[in-house]
């Protein structure tokens, strides 16, 4: 008897190494790395400027690492960045008309080449 299961490809191949509740371990150390980048502002920065440097860079990473609102199976910062991509790309709205009629004139043009020389 062949097995159901065999050939089916899993979801998701990444073994997510959960360490406490809902943080796995690689947004702990992440967590540990924006400290860290924190710290390494101290001798530049007031020492007000200091806690919200404290606060601001874990919180910054533990937004940006979290999961997509609009495709789950993302990180937010890859559906950030792909949605800025997508924002500075230019824009090219030609109907069926419109590039019937450019690929017409594109015609006319050649046609008029063709017959001058």
């Amino acid at each position: 008897m062949r097995d159901y299961r065999s050939g089916l490809v899993p979801k998701e191949t990444k073994a997510k190494n959960i360490i406490i509740g809902s943080i796995s371990f690689a947004r702990l150390i992440g967590l540990f790395i924006a400290l860290a980048v924190a710290s390494a502002f101290q001798p530049y920065v007031n020492s007000n400027i200091q806690t919200i440097l404290f606060i601001s860079f874990p919180l910054f990473f533990w937004i940006l690492s979290g999961k997509d609102p609009v495709n789950p199976t993302k990180i937010f910062a890859q559906g950030l960045s792909s949605y800025l991509q997508n924002l500075m790309d230019p824009k090219q709205y030609l109907s069926i008309i419109g590039a019937a009629y450019q690929k017409s004139q594109e015609e006319k043009e050649r046609e008029a080449k063709n017959n001058e020389t």
